[in-house]
């Protein structure tokens, strides 16, 4: 029978316990992003709105205007796989016509997009860009409004903005 060396003996029950340990850790999870508003579209898509700065999306507008302007986040949360031709039909959706498909009521007057400015996609499973609207001075939304025309799925979605006036 062959000597075991003794440092072996201190070493492997350590790596044992090492490599015990790190298999019961839980594993690293993504934190879910919180968002303004968010749907669940089923079958694991979802639509997304939230609040951004305008000065991310414009220069500083002048002080003496008669309106502000109000910009949103939206993106889409879509896991499921597509063939080639229906990703181009998505992408020109969404780079094109997308932006005629919402509206904001302001006041009761409702106002369409000025601008829609596509953000570069995080991964295949996310579009996002972002709606610029043109609001009087002073105000916000009250509410957002999606009319979906893309696909089968034509469901209108209200997001309410400020339900506390």
């Amino acid at each position: 029978m062959k000597k075991i060396d003794r440092n072996i003996l201190f070493i492997l029950p350590a790596c044992i316990a090492l490599i015990g340990s790190a298999c019961h850790s839980p594993a690293a999870v993504a934190k879910k992003e919180i968002h303004m508003a968010e749907i669940a579209q089923g079958q694991g898509s979802s639509i997304y709105v939230d609040r951004v700065p305008n000065r991310s999306v414009l220069k500083e507008q002048s002080a003496d205007s008669s309106f502000d302007f109000c910009c949103y986040r939206v993106g889409w949360i879509d896991s499921a796989t597509y063939t080639k031709d229906q990703e181009a039909k998505w992408t020109q959706y969404f780079n094109y016509e997308m932006q005629y498909d919402w509206t904001v009521v302001c006041e009761g007057d409702s106002l369409s997009p000025v601008l829609f400015q596509p953000i570069p996609g995080r991964n295949k499973q996310t579009s996002e860009g972002v709606l610029v609207f043109e609001v009087p001075k002073n105000q916000l939304p009250d509410t957002l409004i999606f009319k979906n025309s893309y696909g089968s799925d034509k469901v209108n979605q209200l997001i309410v903005l400020n339900p506390h006036k």
